[in-house]
């Protein structure tokens, strides 16, 4: 069985991590999603995320293409990888191939995590479904504000 491992924030999930998770399940037998942790949210997005871990988590085991989820957490990183919550999961678990998008910012290094971890690496382009806008998490809670102040509910 070939397992492929995707890990991000998802606080809010939009038709481009559902065409992610899609994309990535296509590449192998088992998906595997690692959420962020809200402390590690914290860190990284420097903000709460709008959902909490047991909603973002109800969530993504929702989605017909994720056959397993999985928590980073902030206390299991590994000190010659800190970037990374996900790494005692990832280790545990033992997935073939590690997937990330073209606008990871840490995909060079979950390339040498992944390599490291005797795991394939790839990245994948960042699109939609054809008639869906591409949008972001950050972009949606902007959006929600706007209406907000605009009094559009």
């Amino acid at each position: 069985m070939r397992k492929v491992f995707v890990s991000g924030g998802f606080g809010l999930l939009h038709p481009g991590h559902i065409k992610f998770f899609r994309d990535a399940r296509a590449l192998g037998d088992y998906l595997i999603v690692s959420f962020a942790c809200d402390k590690e949210m914290m860190k990284f997005k420097r903000r709460k995320p709008v959902l909490s871990e047991a909603q973002r988590r109800v969530m993504l085991e929702a989605v017909r293409w994720v056959d397993e989820v999985v928590m980073g957490d902030i206390s299991d990183k590994d000190p010659s990888n800190p970037i990374f919550d996900f790494a005692k999961e990832f280790k545990r678990l033992k997935p073939n191939l590690l997937v990330t998008t073209v606008d990871d910012p840490f995909a060079e290094q979950k390339l040498h995590f992944a390599k490291a971890n005797g795991a394939d690496f790839m990245t994948l382009p960042k699109d939609v479904f054809s008639g869906c806008q591409s949008i972001s998490t950050t972009e949606m809670r902007g959006k929600i504000v706007e209406d907000e102040q605009d009094g559009v509910s």
